[in-house]
């Protein structure tokens, strides 16, 4: 539980930048940058007006080339999950001077992040959860938000999250909070409106009264996105074109703060950039109708005299060990423990399911990612059903999703539906170093493959930019499916 946090003379603030960050080169919408893009994009810049990067993509990146001509050319923005700002672990200041070295490199005009904890412990997990939106929690993580804003110099933006179960606790809305937040660090907000319009149906909250608890503050950008429904839940999936209510949300928001900068989100099922653009010419049409704000203009305030009083912890890592610890079984925690309530369509229990899935849909999407050759020789449906299995057996894994990917090889070794592919774990240990040597990886050494297979082909598939080209062997081929025999599954 919470007791009031007394605070003395919290608006006693040193300014730290007396004119804010220089943002005026964003102006109408942009859009999310994907390697894919890369020399269409160089074809035609124009077209695309400004680029948002996903910084954790980038942070270990062998080659930055690609991002370093285009930094010539267009606008950019750094945007990052891995903050953690409303999280219980101590700031990682190292991960801080990564992201601010990357900002610095590309001349970005912003760095932004979200309203949440992400890490459970130090590990760090792959969903964006909510925090408590009480008075107590306000104060500790605006301190928190000042840190950060030491190592960087300049103000951060934060963003509204989609949420899919809220905590009993918050007597405040996701948009007052960060309107606090802005007013008493001088951090600024990045409005995502696909997040409103989700959190709308989710749980019945007004979207024009969250927007509307924000006139005043400090707007640095805009999001839009597409979401998926569910069941009886609207998912923030970024995988698909905006949809007509989040449009008519956006020009509503238009005319409350005028025509900020606007990036279109697009994270699944990447499209070709011509149908990004589309999305991007909606946009600029409600813009130029606009009155033109541009990014609101930041100072960072560093908070002197905050007292804190009898202030309990959040036990954000309690709950993410619990939420682990029931994420393969059928039990859903108590209401009671998780302090979560649910106010609108969304039930507990459909709440948590959410959550649930992600996780495991992160975990296949980061690993069709890294093993490719891999999806390719047992199945999409196979991969996911070895993942469900190690999730099972090992579900504690999933607190280093890192670790979790990288130790797939091993895992797999002793499956006894694969005892026929006894190449296998050499073969995911190839892709593996493939993949750590192109992202940038220390430390990935030199593999002892001791199994004897065509390495002639595999590399071909590795070194390829397509990997439709790969052609498996013929006995790859007769990994098709799995089939129960017995009570047992085994690969056919």
């Amino acid at each position: 539980m919470y007791r009031r946090a007394f605070v003395r003379s919290w608006r006693k603030v040193k300014l730290l930048s007396s004119v804010g960050r220089e943002m005026g080169r964003l102006r109408g919408c942009g859009i999310g940058y994907r390697r894919e893009h890369t020399a269409e994009i160089l074809a035609a810049p124009s077209r695309v007006g400004w680029l948002e990067v996903l910084g954790d993509d980038f942070l270990a990146a062998a080659d930055l080339s690609p991002l370093l001509v285009l930094r010539n050319i267009l606008p950019m923005t750094v945007h990052t999950i891995g903050l953690n700002i409303g999280g219980e672990a101590p700031i990682d200041l190292e991960y801080c001077r990564q992201v601010q070295a990357l900002a610095g490199t590309l001349d970005a005009q912003l760095v932004s992040d979200h309203l949440c904890w992400s890490h459970i412990g130090r590990s760090p997990h792959s969903d964006l959860l909510p925090v408590i939106l009480s008075e107590a929690e306000l104060y500790r993580i605006a301190a928190r938000i000042d840190q950060v804003q030491e190592v960087f110099g300049h103000p951060i933006a934060l963003e509204n999250i989609s949420r899919y179960l809220s905590f009993n606790a918050s007597d405040l809305s996701d948009c007052q909070f960060l309107a606090e937040l802005s007013a008493m660090t001088g951090c600024g907000v990045l409005l995502d409106i696909n997040n409103l319009v989700v959190n709308d149906y989710n749980h019945s909250e007004n979207a024009r009264a969250a927007i509307a608890a924000l006139a005043g503050s400090k707007i640095s950008q805009v999001h839009l996105a597409g979401h998926t429904d569910y069941d009886d839940v609207k998912i923030d999936h970024h995988g698909s074109v905006v949809d007509a209510a989040t449009w008519e949300l956006f020009e509503y928001a238009t005319r409350v703060f005028g025509g900020v900068p606007t990036s279109i989100e697009w994270d699944l099922d990447i499209p070709p950039l011509a149908e990004l653009l589309k999305e991007k010419v909606k946009a600029d049409a409600i813009l130029q109708n606009a009155k033109y704000a541009g990014p609101a203009p930041l100072s960072c305030r560093s908070v002197e005299g905050w007292q804190f009083y009898a202030y309990d912890s959040p036990g954000y890592d309690q709950i993410g060990y619990r939420l682990l610890s029931h994420m393969i079984s059928d039990e859903v925690p108590s209401e009671d423990f998780l302090h979560f309530s649910t106010a609108g369509v969304t039930s507990i229990e459909l709440g948590y399911e959410m959550y649930k899935r992600n996780i495991l849909l992160s975990a296949v999407n980061q690993a069709m990612c890294r093993y490719p050759l891999t999806v390719k020789i047992l199945g999409p449906e196979n991969l996911r059903y070895f993942l469900r299995e190690r999730v099972r057996q090992c579900p504690g894994d999933l607190l280093d999703m890192e670790a979790f990917l990288d130790s797939m090889a091993d895992f797999l070794v002793g499956r006894q539906e694969l005892s026929g592919l006894p190449w296998l774990g050499d073969f995911l240990k190839l892709e593996q170093a493939y993949f750590s040597f192109t992202s940038g990886k220390e430390g990935t050494g030199i593999l002892e493959v001791e199994s004897n297979y065509s390495l002639k082909s595999i590399l071909v598939g590795l070194l390829h930019d397509d990997t439709d080209a790969f052609e498996p062997p013929i006995q790859f081929k007769q990994v098709t499916k799995l089939e129960n025999v017995d009570g047992e599954v085994f690969i056919s």
